[in-house]
């Protein structure tokens, strides 16, 4: 039986277990490497010096000495044409040579990208590996800026066409680090660095509306919403925005799009075929007063605890290192809001991406369960741009997975109705995990549906 909320927080003082890793699993996708031209590993025979033979055993072949090695192996490498190695070989003091392979960073793939199927070597196999990159979507972040110069991020973003809301002098740059980690998982590329997002081939496009130290208000969120409505108000298709990320909000009582500014600015955002998606909020009440997410224009977002990246609960019980809080496998996350206006759910628990200053990080929260779903739809509008954002929570939603390990649709009606709750999820109302491969699949064979009857 797992631990109930009461009881974690017990168990939180006494636990002694740690997550032994937050990420693991390669996802590098190269071909098997040839050798770096020119360039050349020879090893020489038993009573051969390196040091003292190197230098003429390269002369007399016409090329070079570069490394020599004496305590990894008794050799060096060769700087020379194919036919110069090919010479060598037939030296008595060379025992042989092997082409200069090149080496990669390997890249680590989060266990949320994973869980949801953005990413998943095998069969069927991730999104990723069906195809579905995300390549001609743009992902606005609005959020705390983006590392602009971070290593694993920097070639994916649109820096013409980011804005920062805070002092509107200065590039988006994020200088606290919010921003950069939902950029990671939403989209950064596949690159042979650091990790891999949902969409790996998506464009970013930074919307910096807190400033370094988190703070910000309503009216630097209009100032990023004017600048993304503008783009899809424009003559230019080109620079249009198809998702908004929004890892942010507040808890408030709210109005509809006429007596509310910021819902209003949402509803004038929504009519321009942006998909919008927004976090349900981290304090384990009822999300229906968390605004943006709350607001039906926007997609809203809950957390679950994964940390394998597999379905099933097979993980165990753990104390998260950020939280400072005993957690479960596939289980509500015990900060996450709840209730009838959470849409759908993603991983929110000890998510690895990047981080500012070319960093990575750690982190948990309805925040980080947010831009999975941005991925997943940024998935969707590349193959499919006409969708709105009720097309897409529709079919983020028939097509997620449900707490019985089923997918929604998989009982012919909508929803997850009928088929299990998420442990420790408090409402009776189990709102799907979304599928990657999933929801890319329906949106890449989607039909609209036909207009109302007079």
């Amino acid at each position: 039986m797992r631990p109930t909320r009461r009881r974690r927080a017990t168990a939180a003082i006494a636990a002694a277990v740690l997550l032994a890793s937050l990420a693991s699993g390669a996802a590098t996708a190269r071909p098997q490497p040839a050798g770096v031209t020119g360039s050349w590993i020879v090893r020489l025979v038993s009573g051969a010096d390196s040091r003292s033979a190197a230098p003429g055993l390269a002369r007399g072949v016409g090329g070079q000495v570069g490394h020599t090695y004496q305590l990894a192996l008794n050799g060096f490498q060769f700087k020379g044409s194919e036919a110069a190695a090919d010479a060598l070989r037939h030296n008595p003091k060379v025992a042989a040579v092997t082409p200069d392979y090149p080496v990669f960073l390997t890249e680590t793939l989060p266990y949320g990208v994973k869980r949801i199927d953005g990413y998943r070597t095998g069969t069927p196999g991730g999104a990723y590996q069906n195809g579905y990159r995300g390549a001609t979507a743009r992902i606005a972040i609005v959020d705390t800026g983006i590392d602009l110069d971070h290593p694993d991020l920097a070639a994916s973003i649109d820096l013409a066409s980011g804005k920062n809301c805070v002092n509107t002098s200065l590039p988006p740059n994020d200088g606290h680090g919010h921003g950069t980690h939902v950029s990671g998982s939403a989209a950064a590329p596949l690159n042979g660095v650091g990790v891999v997002g949902v969409a790996a081939e998506a464009t970013l496009v930074p919307v910096k509306i807190f400033d370094d130290a988190g703070n910000s208000s309503e009216a630097l969120v209009l100032c990023g919403l004017e600048h993304v409505i503008g783009f899809n108000t424009d003559a230019d298709p080109a620079n249009d925005v198809d998702v908004v990320s929004m890892s942010f909000g507040e808890a408030r009582a709210w109005g509809d799009c006429l007596t509310d500014p910021l819902h209003e600015a949402i509803c004038r955002a929504s009519a321009t075929g942006m998909v919008l998606v927004g976090g349900a909020g981290n304090s384990a009440v009822d999300a229906g007063t968390f605004v943006p997410a709350a607001f039906p224009e926007v997609i809203s977002v809950s957390a679950l605890a994964d940390f394998d990246g597999n379905p099933g609960g097979l993980a165990g019980c753990g104390l998260v290192p950020d939280l400072g809080w005993f957690e479960c496998d596939d289980t509500l996350a015990f900060f996450s809001n709840f209730g009838a206006s959470v849409d759908v759910m993603a991983p929110g628990v000890a998510v690895h991406s990047t981080w500012k200053d070319g960093g990575y990080s750690t982190i948990s929260g309805t925040s980080m369960a947010t831009p999975h779903v941005s991925g997943v739809a940024a998935l969707m509008k590349a193959v499919n741009p006409a969708l709105t954002t009720a097309d897409v929570r529709a079919m983020l939603q028939q097509s997620g997975e449900c707490p019985n390990g089923a997918f929604a649709d998989a009982d012919g009606t909508p929803g997850c109705a009928g088929q299990g709750l998420w442990t420790d999820d408090p409402d009776g109302l189990a709102e799907p995990l979304v599928n990657a491969l999933n929801a890319a699949r329906a949106a890449d064979g989607w039909v609209p549906p036909p207009p109302p009857a007079p």
